[in-house]
């Protein structure tokens, strides 16, 4: 009987992780995202024809998430960047979501940052800056180490693939 238990109990462990929803928030156009300001910026630097953003911030739409939620668990457990905490792990990460569309490619993408734990996204004021002594609101995550408790990733929506994942530095 207690075999039985201890069974039932792993496989419930086992369900619930592959069936996890992350803690998220989707961050709106309002807020600019330093990831596409600093690639606006150098497209602009290292192409003197382009005179013009490449990246536009866009919403993403509370239908997407179950969407975003599978490409999560799929494309980037099993990326070849994932590492082990990564994989193993991936319902620990809280993460924020925002969403961008690429001119060039005519695509929609969606820009994800994952923090290793819960974070109150709602009450949390290392979320605020001060800018021109006046606080305001970044609401994106920014660190600059933590080795595999902090990455980044791409979606491309057109081609269901992951781009551009960078996980930080060492702890």
């Amino acid at each position: 009987m207690k075999r039985l238990l201890y069974l039932l109990i792993i496989f419930s462990i086992y369900s619930c992780k592959k069936d996890c929803i992350l803690n998220y928030e989707v961050i709106g156009p309002k807020y600019p995202s330093p990831f596409i300001t600093v690639q606006n910026e150098l497209f602009k630097k290292f192409d003197p024809d382009i005179d013009y953003d490449i990246y536009k911030p866009i919403n993403v739409n509370e239908y997407e998430i179950p969407y975003i939620m599978e490409m999560i668990k799929t494309k980037i457990t099993e990326h070849k960047r994932a590492t082990d905490r990564i994989k193993n792990e991936i319902c620990n990460y809280s993460v924020q979501i925002s969403g961008f569309y690429d001119v060039r490619s005519k695509t929609k993408k969606i820009y994800l940052i994952f923090d290793y734990g819960y974070i109150d996204f709602e009450g949390n004021k290392e979320l605020e800056k001060e800018i021109d002594n006046e606080l305001i609101e970044s609401r994106y995550l920014d660190v600059m180490d933590g080795g595999d408790t902090f990455f980044r990733v791409i979606i491309n929506t057109k081609t269901n693939t992951i781009h551009n994942f960078h996980i930080n530095g060492e702890a």
